[in-house]
């Protein structure tokens, strides 16, 4: 009996995991221009992401619309088509976020 019971809540929550997954996504912010002072651009409120489900949104409105940060970090892109020449990198930070 204890064998059965045990199979049975196990098959129950293989099932019942999925309908509990959080919905994430990958952001990504627009690449940022370098100084001589910041070679890699600062992460600020005003930094604007393109998130698949938000569009383009700033920090503050992703948790306004129901959704959390839950990691950033930064990578090195080429320069933007029509940016000015450097010979600093670009940076642009990712952003994994998650429905509330």
């Amino acid at each position: 009996m204890r064998f059965s019971i045990l199979s049975l809540i196990l098959l129950a929550s293989a099932f019942a995991s999925p309908a509990f997954a959080a919905q994430g996504e990958v952001c990504r912010s627009e690449p940022l221009a370098p100084t001589m002072q910041e070679p890699v651009a600062q992460l600020t409120n005003e930094v604007k992401f393109n998130c698949p489900s938000l569009g383009e949104v700033r920090l503050p409105e992703i948790y306004q619309k129901g959704w959390r940060i839950v990691q950033t970090w930064a990578g090195m892109v080429p320069k933007p088509e029509g940016a000015p020449a450097t010979n600093l990198m670009y940076s642009s930070y990712i952003a994994l976020i998650e429905k509330i």
